[in-house]
């Protein structure tokens, strides 16, 4: 275009008077082409950019070249305001899209929260009734953590139960590790390593990277390949009775969504322990007498 703006001849081939136009005016009109084109593909920055390109290409021509000096420089003018016209066009174009589309995920995000929070109230309200219904502790543990796992999309889960001296946590529960593994956590004292120190402090504890954390005492734990891990306090009217730990084997971070639930969950675990105590007690006097 710009060769063709600033040579004396295009051929010999056509004409514009028919039209009214002279040839330096349908050169100046059809710079509204990658113009327009920009501020389709780039937006409006890319939209402007090239504008300006375009007047600097044609205000020389327009200011020294042009016989009609008047009329060119009001064509370039009218250039400059197609050109911005166009990109205020496609601008706003572009930002309702943006809108439409930030609504569209937006909605989507949301319908997928209301699922997923409504899958885990579900999954919630099942611990709790089994917890609360089923008599065999071991099953209803082995069903609770099974269902976590499901739902909130973990690799593993474990149960830990404070001991009656209160110095040690024993592994009651478990799911989706191997026996190894349980094996060399059967027994954890309280304040030793991750549980222990949960047990200890009675506060939830997040690991993004279990194997290089400083407070690991087990090499059981790395060689599971356990990352991201999760633990809460399972607790009896305040008072801590055990632990909850789940985890997977790569990257994860825990929302406070989770960490809410997985607490919940504690709770009814500790629930279900006392329970379990008293039949237990009630039992045993049943037999002496």
């Amino acid at each position: 275009l710009t060769l063709m703006h600033y040579s004396r001849h295009i051929g010999g081939l056509i004409t514009y008077e028919e039209l009214g136009l002279t040839r330096h005016t349908v050169d100046r009109v059809l710079y509204l082409i990658p113009i327009v084109y920009s501020a389709i593909i780039f937006g409006i920055k890319g939209g402007m950019i090239c504008l300006l390109l375009s007047l600097s290409i044609l205000m020389p021509r327009a200011l020294v070249v042009s016989e009609s000096r008047t009329d060119a420089i009001i064509e370039v003018i009218g250039i400059a305001i197609v050109g911005l016209l166009v990109n205020g066009w496609f601008d706003t174009l572009q930002k309702e899209r943006r809108r439409h589309q930030q609504t569209i995920s937006t909605l989507e995000r949301t319908q997928r929260q209301l699922l997923l929070d409504e899958r885990r109230l579900a999954a919630l309200n099942s611990i709790s009734h089994n917890l609360s219904r089923i008599l065999d502790l071991q099953q209803a543990l082995d069903r609770a953590l099974k269902e976590i796992v499901e739902v909130m999309n973990l690799d593993m889960a474990l149960v830990f139960v404070l001991t009656k001296a209160g110095d040690e946590l024993n592994l009651k529960a478990y799911y989706g590790i191997s026996e190894e593994f349980a094996d060399g956590v059967r027994w954890i004292g309280i304040g030793e390593g991750l549980n222990g120190r949960v047990a200890q402090t009675g506060q939830p504890l997040i690991v993004e990277d279990t194997a290089h954390d400083p407070r690991l005492t087990r090499e059981i734990v790395a060689k599971e390949r356990v990352a991201a891990q999760l633990i809460v306090p399972v607790k009896l009217r305040n008072k801590v009775t055990g632990t909850l730990a789940v985890g997977v084997r790569g990257q994860r971070r825990f929302a406070s969504d989770e960490i809410e639930m997985l607490m919940a969950i504690g709770d009814e675990i500790g629930v279900a322990l006392e329970n379990n105590r008293l039949y237990r007690e009630q039992l045993f006097m049943a037999e002496q007498l």
